[in-house]
């Protein structure tokens, strides 16, 4: 459902709210694999869970996806703020088992960031498509894809390095 022109001012701050929440999420999905030796370290688990982590998310996106797809066209502003705030959620839960050592509270985290991320894939087209006019559609869907890959150039082991 298109927005009218007035409405469509926005598009470019809502392009950028959405493209920090999906590199965020990008970034927090990415599991400690690159960084297993010291992930098992400081968890104080093995090679195999430490995987897990990452699976969990995976897992996650699955089930939330559906109801992320149906949803998003009929209770827009509603799901995408449910997803945002699984994706807060899985981020203070994220930093808080990693300062904690606790491999179930990031483990948990996994799964907030599966499900912001089920409502992140299905909104790409749709952010384009519903802020900017038809000429610029293609272009916009582009910009949140790019956000995905930003944060591959930054490592897992800095969340290490800034709580120890």
């Amino acid at each position: 459902m298109p927005l009218s022109p007035e409405s469509r001012q926005w598009g470019w701050l809502v392009l950028a709210a959405f493209s920090l929440n999906t590199a965020c999420n990008s970034f927090m999905f990415m599991d400690f694999a690159a960084v297993s030796g010291l992930a098992k370290a400081h968890f104080n688990c093995t090679a195999q869970e430490i995987n897990l982590v990452y699976s969990a998310s995976l897992f996650t996106v699955l089930p939330f996806a559906i109801p992320a797809a149906r949803y998003l066209n009929t209770h827009n502003y509603l799901t995408t703020g449910l997803g945002v705030t699984a994706n807060v959620i899985g981020a203070w839960l994220r930093w808080w088992g990693t300062h904690q050592g606790d491999y179930v509270i990031v483990l948990l985290s996994s799964m907030f960031i599966g499900a912001a991320a089920a409502v992140i894939i299905c909104s790409v087209a749709q952010v384009g498509a519903r802020w900017f006019s038809d000429e610029k559609t293609k272009a916009m869907t582009g910009a949140p894809s790019l956000s995905l890959s930003l944060p591959l150039s930054s490592s897992p082991s800095s969340l290490f390095a800034l709580l120890n």
